[in-house]
């Protein structure tokens, strides 16, 4: 299995593309650090390596929009968004 750091560095590149609140190209443009949503990362690492499958992950991005964000999620963007991140994960402790 890939080391903690580099499946959290990983994912924080998979949750950039997510970026709901479109801050990532502005960012780039700035040459800041693409930080914006690591602190996300953990915890849905943390529910991946407790076998979360899709919906549980789409749940988790939906809250943090709505929760953290206070935007309003779309379960299609969310439910994408965590099949991908599931399909990376899968593909990192796959045999």
């Amino acid at each position: 299995m890939a080391e903690i750091r580099q499946l959290l560095k990983e994912l924080n590149d998979l949750l950039n593309e997510w970026d709901p609140i479109n801050v990532v190209e502005d960012l780039k443009e700035e040459g800041l650090p693409l930080d914006e949503y690591s602190s996300y990362a953990p915890g849905i690492l943390g529910l991946l390596q407790k076998n979360a499958d899709e919906d549980a992950i789409a749940d988790e991005l939906a809250r943090i929009i709505t929760d953290r964000m206070e935007l309003k999620a779309t379960r299609e963007t969310e439910s994408f968004r965590a099949r991908k991140i599931c399909e990376w994960y899968r593909s990192k402790v796959s045999p």
